[in-house]
């Protein structure tokens, strides 16, 4: 749905936006398995991750955040 929406000429040129994940800054809400995955494939498709928050804490890099190596150290 969010990459269908960022293609899509009418909204992106009404939100001032490029098509596509690609170079898109995101922070994700929740880390469980739905937001580790969406996390993952928006990584893979060129989004940067810049920060992460859980119900309890958050971490922010304005260079990005590998969704794998986060997991690895939250394992």
């Amino acid at each position: 749905m969010l990459n269908t929406l960022l293609n899509d000429d009418s909204f992106t040129t009404k939100a001032g936006l490029g098509h596509g994940l690609k170079g898109k800054r995101i922070i994700i809400q929740g880390f469980g398995n739905v937001g580790f995955y969406f996390a993952h494939f928006c990584h893979k498709a060129g989004a940067k991750i810049v920060g992460i928050i859980e119900r309890d804490s958050g971490i922010y890099s304005a260079e990005g955040l590998n969704p794998n190596d986060v997991k690895l150290h939250m394992n």
